[in-house]
């Protein structure tokens, strides 16, 4: 179970007689925000090694890699350098991601579109960002998407900031990357649990190296009985009247590029069923991945991603044990020379009720009657639940 980093600035090891520390930020905190560009910091102590400050320049590439014991070698973050600070023992060097960093830094122009499939948007989009210039070797993957969008033409705007705009037309749109090397704009069907791929659930409840040094939290935020959602002709809305009425309003507003009145209604009525009765947020959820085998690490990072299925101890009579991965962040400390290393990931995790999607009926496992459902479940309610 032996595990150690390698640092490649412009494609050279530089690990030789370095210590150094590093820490790797991905995704987003929670289901409402959109994903920002993988980030790595680093901090190389660098007397002795050969190296000096000047060797760094902005825009240099960096690759921090994994190796595990029988597993092939495995990058844990690909990016170009974008700040440096130096002093008579140590470089802090900050980068960016070369995959959705890269996106946010092209600019594309794009044609307007009438009442199109959002994937074939999302398609255009990449591939005008690949002909622009963004980063040859990752792959661009746009899932299957749901609804027909109308979208304006834009000029010399950047391909990250365009994807985004698209995601509120989709349920649980968001493009994510890979810190392997993948892009992909992924939609509603990507956040079904039951359909999901084994290789995106990490099945942790038994695992003893968790921290116990998190935090749960609830905010009015997230709670909501009236949503509306504008789309190109008009304005569709839902309320929760009994809520409504025992609660008070809560409402939320969604802008949209979609073309239809019922998609757009959707959009809203599942904003409510979500915001209903909102899940804890939990926060400062780590894990000694160090203390993982050989094979788990290499899988979290081959595998791990925005919208990956998590199951966890119990953490408190008050939540569940199932989540969704939103986000991380790494803390790595390593040593070349006496082979100590230290990797801790703290989790941001969002609870499956929260922004699951809804059942279908090929879903529901055989033998489910309507006599063994919950009395209590309307079928809006089924939005949330799982049966």
């Amino acid at each position: 179970m032996a595990m150690s980093f390698e640092v490649l600035h412009n494609s050279v090891n530089i690990n030789a007689a370095v210590e150094y520390t590093i820490t790797l930020n991905y995704g987003r905190q929670d289901p409402t925000q959109v994903c920002s560009p993988m980030t790595a910091a680093i901090r190389i102590i660098y007397p002795g090694s050969g190296l000096d400050p000047s060797d760094f320049q902005l825009g240099d590439t960096l690759n921090i890699r994994q190796l595990n014991t029988g597993q092939a070698t495995i990058s844990m973050f690909q990016g170009t350098i974008t700040n440096m600070v130096a002093d008579h023992e140590t470089i802090r060097i900050q980068a960016i991601s070369k995959w959705l960093g890269s996106l946010a830094r092209t600019f594309i122009d794009m044609p307007a579109y009438t009442n199109t499939n959002l994937q074939t948007v999302g398609q255009d989009a990449l591939t005008a960002a690949v002909a622009a210039g963004a980063p040859i070797g990752a792959s661009w993957t746009v899932n299957t998407k749901l609804y027909n969008v109308t979208v304006p033409a834009q000029t010399k705007v950047s391909a990250l900031a365009y994807l985004q705009s698209l995601e509120s037309s989709e349920p649980n749109g968001i493009v994510r990357e890979y810190p392997a090397g993948f892009v992909s704009f992924a939609g509603y069907n990507q956040r079904r649990v039951s359909t999901m791929a084994a290789s995106q659930k990490f099945l942790w409840s038994a695992k003893t190296s968790w921290s116990y040094e998190w935090t749960l939290e609830k905010n009015s935020a997230d709670f909501r009985n009236l949503a509306s959602a504008t789309y190109v002709g008009g304005t569709s809305s839902y309320a929760d009247a009994a809520s409504i009425t025992a609660r008070g309003q809560f409402a939320q507003s969604t802008s949209t590029y979609l073309v239809n009145a019922d998609d757009a209604t959707y959009i809203a009525t599942r904003n409510v069923q979500h915001g209903l009765n909102p899940g804890w947020r939990t926060t400062g959820l780590s894990i000694r991945l160090d203390k993982f085998t050989d094979l788990e690490r290499y899988q979290v990072c081959d595998q791990m991603r925005t919208g990956s299925y998590i199951e966890t101890p119990v953490l408190s009579p008050a939540v569940g044990n199932q989540f969704f991965v939103e986000g991380w962040s790494d803390a790595i400390a390593y040593n070349s020379a006496t082979n100590v290393s230290q990797w801790v990931r703290t989790l941001f995790i969002s609870d499956i009720t929260s922004s699951q999607s809804a059942q279908r009926y090929q879903d529901v496992v055989s033998g489910v009657t309507y006599a063994t459902v919950n009395a209590t479940y309307r079928w809006v309610d089924l939005e949330q639940y799982t049966i």
